[in-house]
């Protein structure tokens, strides 16, 4: 079993792999960035991928939703991984010695008052956490510390010069295990959708009038642009607290058609369990 993630070993999605996974009985294999990595579950190159959807302080991550929207993949688990993000540098280094700091655009975003508390330090963006931390231990970076996991600290042998300096202590991402067909658990309980509404008068509000004229709780609501030429014209997320196997779900998705262009079911999968209660 193959089971692709973003990212290289200590990256939070391999976390997230391991987490849902376990640590043996497959193969991981990480990838430069996320369209590559659908791309090969699409192409049955992967078994299963694991994909970064929601993070508790800074929302949906765009580039993965954009992404999966429009693509042919299905969501069978969640997972949710607390992010703890840990100043590294090198063994023999002090914090007073850095300059730049190397991470992932996200990992940067999720630690804004650590920067503005120190001014003397400058984000730099990198493609990945963990791999940030390889780079400067390559280049021997020595004034230059990365934000990433302290897994990643471990793999490669270099020191954490500060502890957990992201904003929110409960940051916490939430992941979705893909697959590349319909697979819908008996115990799901939660199901993912995406769907462009008719560019006229009240129909998100038909559209959304749906769900409640089945009871069903909609978790999680949000827009993203079209595109394109579609300037300033949006599709929306909605999250259901529901399977897709349901009644009252199945009643929805043939009583919301009038009120849209476009459907695509992401997937419908068992609520994962929050790290902190």
């Amino acid at each position: 079993m193959k089971i692709g993630y973003q990212g290289v070993p200590g990256a939070y999605s391999e976390v997230a792999t391991i987490k849902f996974f376990g640590e043996k009985g497959y193969e991981a294999v990480g990838y430069d960035n996320f369209r590559s990595l659908i791309k090969d579950l699409s192409n049955n190159s992967l078994d299963y991928a694991v994909l970064p959807i929601e993070n508790s302080t800074t929302g949906i991550i765009y580039r993965t939703m954009d992404l999966i929207r429009h693509n042919n993949i299905f969501a069978i688990g969640e997972v949710f991984v607390p992010i703890h993000h840990q100043l590294i540098g090198f063994p023999d280094a002090t914090f007073e010695d850095i300059k730049d700091v190397y991470s992932h655009p996200e990992a940067l975003s999720q630690c804004n008052y650590f920067f503005e508390y120190n001014e003397q330090l400058n984000p730099v963006s990198w493609k990945d956490t963990s791999e940030s931390v390889d780079y400067i231990k390559r280049n021997n970076l020595k004034t230059s510390a990365a934000l990433a996991s302290k897994r990643a600290a471990e793999i490669y042998e270099m020191k954490i010069l500060r502890e957990n300096v992201q904003d929110i202590y409960y940051n916490t991402t939430r992941f979705l295990i893909f697959k590349n067909s319909v697979d819908i658990p008996e115990n799901a309980n939660k199901t993912t959708m995406y769907f462009q509404v008719k560019h006229s008068p009240g129909a998100l509000l038909s559209a959304l009038q749906c769900f409640a004229d089945e009871k069903l709780n909609l978790i999680n609501l949000n827009s993203r642009p079209l595109g394109n030429e579609n300037i300033f014209q949006y599709g929306f997320f909605v999250e259901v607290d529901a399977s897709l196997n349901s009644e009252n779900m199945q009643r929805t998705i043939e009583t919301i058609k009038p009120h849209v262009t476009v459907t695509n079911i992401i997937g419908s999968y068992p609520k994962g369990e929050l790290p902190f209660k």
